[in-house]
């Protein structure tokens, strides 16, 4: 078997147990109506307020507000009116051990602020047993979160949690959050897959082994007849 035969099997083989990234959830608050939300879902969104209350603030939502990640679409301010808030998506999730779970969104911390008063928020970023503390200040940021669960864990929600602002009405202001999921394949797939490609690489061999082997049987074969007629033991040509 040609070396490129046997490199184009091994691709295939990796192309085949490439994992592939899902999106569990997505949400750009921009079907929320504007202002503020105490306990309870958030309309036309996948979140809900678990504690205090918070904002929707942006364009569509009638606010010259620009998100980070969406300029021109509607964001969701932490720290709503005299209180600081915490949301959790309404889903529920299934993490797999072994699977990488990354979370992206955009943050910043909107003013203006107290005079004198911290210029930056913290708050926490959980999903299960993974917890985050992040930061925020006035500049904005692109935030990535990537976890890997060393065991599975059933119905776990994302959420953000206020745990500190400037004041009681600045808090972060999140917007595009997005988490995917690159699965692991199972092992019984990886068990298939190589059985797969051996019986693959095995049968090609075969099939080039009599294909090598015929031009070089000919050519001793020819070999020999010439020298047993030089010798006079063999039938003249």
């Amino acid at each position: 078997m040609k070396p490129s035969t046997l490199a184009a099997a091994v691709l295939a083989a990796g192309s085949l147990g490439s994992a592939q990234a899902t999106t569990l959830l997505s949400e750009n608050f921009s079907a929320a109506a504007a202002g503020l939300y105490g306990v309870g879902p958030i309309g036309g969104t996948g979140f809900a307020v678990t504690s205090g209350n918070i904002d929707i603030i942006g364009i569509p939502a009638g606010s010259p507000f620009n998100c980070v990640r969406a300029p021109g679409a509607n964001c969701l301010d932490l720290v709503g009116n005299t209180g600081t808030g915490a949301i959790a998506s309404t889903a529920s999730f299934n993490l797999v051990a072994g699977s990488t779970y990354t979370l992206n969104f955009g943050g910043l911390l909107q003013g203006p602020f107290v005079p004198g008063g911290p210029d930056s928020t913290s708050f926490a970023v959980s999903l299960g047993s993974m917890s985050s503390t992040q930061t925020a200040n006035a500049s904005g940021a692109l935030y990535s979160i990537s976890f890997t669960p060393l065991a599975n864990e059933t119905g776990v929600k994302l959420a953000f949690t206020t745990l500190s602002a400037p004041n009681f009405v600045h808090g972060v202001v999140l917007d595009s959050i997005v988490l995917n999921v690159t699965a692991v394949p199972e092992p019984g797939t990886w068990a298939l897959m190589l059985a797969g490609v051996g019986g693959l690489i095995v049968f090609l061999t075969a099939g080039a082994g009599p294909l090598n082997r015929g031009p070089k049987m000919g050519f001793r074969m020819s070999c020999l007849a010439s020298a047993q007629r030089e010798q006079g033991q063999g039938p003249a040509a």
